[in-house]
């Protein structure tokens, strides 16, 4: 069973890392995620977004309405490396196509967003900056989603939720500890998995496959006590991260493979399998997502 954190207790951890000032980095880091509390202080804003109900997906009621509800938002957009708010950027949804037009952050990094819709889907918006390589974040709309969105707006106006981007230089120089070199023209992915009592999941080995069933990108892990790449690795440290740089743009699958634990989609695409999610890629971007990962 898959077990989360209260919701009350994710957004609360969203506005304390949003008023807290970021530990320093090493220059060459892309990842905030060096120390396994850096890791959930940062990921935790994010989860808020698929992880707010403490219930699982199999758990979940058909409470749903099928007439159009509207969910209203906040959305934070922040520096990856520096925590500070990414002002002017663009901010559209891809998926579903939908006529709610874009939107531009404001000086605080935020803008608000409202989730108009009748059917369960996948999600997926796009940031574009001049100084910030385009970030793609895959999501997903299901009962236990609906439920927990529900659940905050008791007590809360809006359903808060933090993102980040980086810029590509930052994306360059973390790349580079793998031995790594950004092509033009090609996607990266930045995928975290946390098991259900929210500690980052080792020993997962991930793969991606084109539509194919052939092996795309170049996987590697980010190391357990640094904002690197451990290119001795074969599967996730317990920083629970994985990269995949120089991806084809287009939808690939990828799966996962762990001794104990099953994996489904958090912040990403359902793909209606365990230890299987579809991650959309475009050119000249990344795409960032989670996966919760629990004993079956």
């Amino acid at each position: 069973m898959l077990v989360t954190a209260s919701c009350s207790d994710l957004l609360q951890c969203a506005r304390d890392t949003l008023s807290r000032p970021l530990r320093s980095v090493r220059d060459t880091g892309l990842l905030l995620f060096n120390k396994q509390e850096t890791v959930m202080t940062r990921l935790l804003p994010l989860l808020a977004l698929i992880a707010c109900t403490g219930t699982s997906k199999e758990d979940s009621s058909d409470s749903a309405d099928t007439d159009v509800i509207s969910i209203p938002f906040l959305l934070g957009f922040y520096d990856g490396l520096t925590g500070s708010a990414i002002s002017g950027a663009e901010v559209c949804t891809v998926f579903p196509e939908t006529d709610t037009p874009c939107q531009t952050t404001d000086v605080a990094g935020l803008l608000e967003w409202s989730w108009e819709t009748s059917e369960f889907t996948n999600i997926l918006n796009r940031l574009t900056h001049d100084d910030y390589m385009t970030a793609l974040y895959a999501g997903r709309y299901e009962q236990d989603v609906h439920d927990g969105w529900m659940t905050t707006l008791e007590t809360q106006d809006a359903v808060e939720i933090s993102f980040w981007a980086f810029k590509p230089s930052n994306v360059d120089a973390y790349l580079s500890t793998g031995d790594l070199v950004a092509e033009d023209g090609q996607g990266h992915i930045v995928y975290w998995l946390v098991s259900s009592d929210e500690s980052p999941v080792n020993g997962a080995v991930i793969t991606l496959e084109n539509s194919a069933g052939e092996s795309v990108g170049q996987v590697a892990y980010q190391a357990a006590l640094s904002n690197t790449i451990d290119t001795d690795l074969t599967a996730t440290s317990a920083a629970g991260i994985v990269a995949i740089a120089n991806v084809p743009p287009g939808e690939h699958t990828l799966r996962v493979s762990h001794e104990t634990l099953t994996c489904e989609p958090g912040f990403a695409f359902s793909s209606g399998a365990v230890n299987v999610t579809t991650v959309p890629v475009e050119a000249n971007s990344q795409t960032l997502g989670n996966l919760f990962c629990y004993t079956p």
